[in-house]
């Protein structure tokens, strides 16, 4: 075999393991994606309806500009009872598209709007839809910004896949809108809660410890520098200046000043690092739990500490 042929049948070997290499990727990174969306809603009372199970009905994805078609798709002897449509999205008929499927459009597009025509009557606004399997990852890639999987200064979740649908709840119409009058951008976006879910017992939890705090703010600066001018931490000192509202305050009746507490007690310290502290809290009907940042604690009505310090990302693991 002369080494021009044996050059060209290495060429094609490396190129179909290449191809092969690229399709278990992007088949991988399909999955992420559903093949069909259950999707409900309220039709417009203007629209004709069938009683029988003969109505017609197209959905037409675009960008999430509403400017171009992604995909389409027809359903067809679909039944509408009270003017209540409910379909599977990507269950239909594939009429026109660059897209093999529907799920094969999400996984390239992290919004799109979706228009729907009833019976050859055309309803408005676009919906849009934020289909779930993307992470802020894939949507950095997906605008064109630079994305390194190895990038240390991402937080945990930058690759964290979503795993439910949000659908824009609007309210359809028959009539005619143009442009951005397609687009209603101030209604809500509503999703399948997933849950409730149920925690660990707070004493199966594990304890937490002090972490060594940051020398920087974990948001942006709010001071020129951590520290004031006697070298103490900002937080960590009483206040050496005088208030020129607390005259004022001392001169209103009592009723309506705050009642002193029946509990005064220490709570837990900012023990996770970060600063501010941004400290809050939440009484019920025997307990205090109180919490600084990414930790908490749980402390009964004497100030008595009952459980933790705990992550706060212990309730969900």
């Amino acid at each position: 075999m002369n080494k021009t042929v044996c050059s060209l049948l290495c060429f094609l070997l490396v190129v179909g393991a290449s191809q092969a290499g690229s399709a278990d990727s992007h088949s991988d990174k399909l999955s992420n994606f559903s093949e069909t969306i259950p999707f409900t809603t309220d039709l417009p009372k203007q629209v004709k309806v069938s009683s029988k199970n003969n109505n017609r009905l197209e959905l037409a994805y675009f960008d999430a500009d509403g400017q171009k078609l992604l995909y389409r798709e027809q359903f067809k002897d679909i039944t509408i009872e009270d003017f209540k449509l409910a379909i599977k999205l990507g269950a239909g008929q594939k009429v026109t598209s660059e897209f093999e499927s529907l799920q094969h459009t999400f996984a390239q597009h992290a919004e799109v709007r979706m228009a729907l025509t009833l019976n050859d009557t055309k309803l408005m606004p676009l919906i849009g839809i934020i289909p779930a399997g993307h992470s802020q990852q894939s949507i950095a890639i997906l605008s064109g910004q630079s994305s390194d999987e190895g990038d240390d200064k991402h937080w945990k979740g930058y690759t964290k896949r979503t795993r439910v649908t949000s659908i824009q709840k609007v309210n359809l119409g028959v009539g005619k809108l143009t442009g951005q009058e397609q687009i209603i951008s101030k209604s809500p976006y509503l999703a399948e809660m997933v849950g409730p879910v149920l925690s660990k017992s707070a004493f199966e939890l594990p304890v937490t410890t002090q972490k060594a705090f940051q020398q920087r703010e974990t948001n942006k600066p709010r001071h020129e520098d951590l520290f004031d001018k006697d070298g103490n931490r900002f937080g960590t000192t009483p206040a050496n200046h005088l208030d020129s509202l607390m005259g004022l305050s001392l001169q209103i009746p009592s009723q309506f000043l705050t009642p002193t507490p029946d509990v005064n007690v220490d709570g837990m310290p900012n023990i996770s690092g970060f600063l501010p502290p941004d400290t809050e809290g939440a009484v019920g009907p025997n307990h205090f739990v109180q919490m600084i940042n990414s930790t908490y604690q749980i402390f009964d009505k004497s100030g008595a500490s009952v459980a933790g310090p705990f992550n706060n990302n212990s309730l969900w693991s």
